[in-house]
C-alpha cells in the first residue's frame, strides 16, 4: 500500500493549508484530501480528533498512484514532543517541510481560529495570555476544547525548540523550512523551492488561490 514519504509538521497559522492545496494540483503528488490526520505525535491528546490506526491512515493514500509521491499535513506535529521519532522510525528518510512565523501574529492568528471555532471562550487575547498558569494545571479550560495544550499559546510558539527536535533527528538535507513572510510575499517561488526539495518537476504551473488581502493564509 502506498505510504507518505514527506510530511509538512506545522505550525500552525503558518500557511500549511494554503502549502498543501498547492501542492495537491501536481501531477506527481498525492496528498489525502483529509488534513490533519495526527497519526504520529502519541503526546498529543486530542478530546475529539480519533487518531487513525495504522491501517486506517494508510487507507487514506490507497489512492496515490505507483509514480506519485505522497504526503500529509497535520500542524501540531512541530508542537510534539514524539512526532519527529515516531515519523523518522516510520520513515527514516522522510522529508519534513516546517512553516514558521512571527510567533506574535501566529499566536493572535491561532486565538482568532479557536474563538471561531469554539476551542477558546476568552475574547480577549490578553485573557487568555494570563489564564495560560492556570490551563496548563486544567482550570479554566473552555468545555469545547479539542486540544488544550494548544490553549498555551506561547509554549506552541516557542518554535526554537521545537525545530530543534527534528534537527536532532533527521538529516539537515531532509528538513526544509519556509518563513510565512516570503510564502505569503513570492508564493510561486517558495512553492517552486519545495517541488525542487521533493524532487519533483519545480517548471509545474499551480493555479494560486486569489485571496483576500485581509484574509490570513492558513
Amino acid at each position: 500500500m502506498p505510504a507518505p514519504s514527506f510530511f509538512i509538521v506545522g505550525a500552525p497559522k503558518c500557511g500549511t493549508t494554503s502549502l498543501s492545496d498547492y501542492l495537491r494540483q501536481h501531477p506527481d503528488i498525492f496528498i489525502p484530501e483529509r488534513k490533519e490526520l495526527h497519526h504520529f505525535g502519541s503526546d498529543l491528546n486530542f478530546s475529539k480528533t480519533v487518531r487513525p490506526t495504522r491501517a486506517e491512515y494508510l487507507a487514506h493514500f490507497a489512492a496515490a498512484h505507483p509514480g506519485h509521491i505522497a504526503g500529509e499535513a497535520s500542524v501540531w506535529y512541530l508542537f510534539s514532543r514524539l512526532a519527529a521519532e515516531e515519523i523518522r522510525d516510520f520513515c527514516p528518510a522522510a522529508k519534513i517541510i516546517i512553516m514558521l512565523r512571527s510567533p506574535a501574529d501566529m499566536m493572535h492568528s491561532l486565538h482568532s481560529q479557536y474563538l471561531f471555532e469554539s476551542n477558546e471562550d476568552l475574547t480577549d487575547f490578553s485573557a487568555a495570555l494570563d489564564a495560560e498558569e492556570d490551563r496548563s494545571q486544567g482550570r479554566r479550560l473552555p468545555p469545547d476544547s479539542n486540544y488544550r495544550e494548544g490553549l498555551l499559546y506561547r509554549r506552541v510558539a516557542r518554535f526554537a525548540e521545537q525545530v530543534r527536535r527534528y534537527l536532532d533527528v533527521f538529516p539537515r538535507e531532509q528538513i526544509h523550512i519556509i518563513d510565512f513572510g516570503e510564502f505569503s510575499r513570492d508564493t510561486p517561488r517558495i512553492f517552486a523551492e519545495v517541488l525542487e526539495f521533493l524532487g519533483v518537476d519545480s517548471n509545474f504551473r499551480c493555479e494560486f488561490e486569489v485571496r483576500n488581502p485581509n484574509k490570513q493564509i492558513h
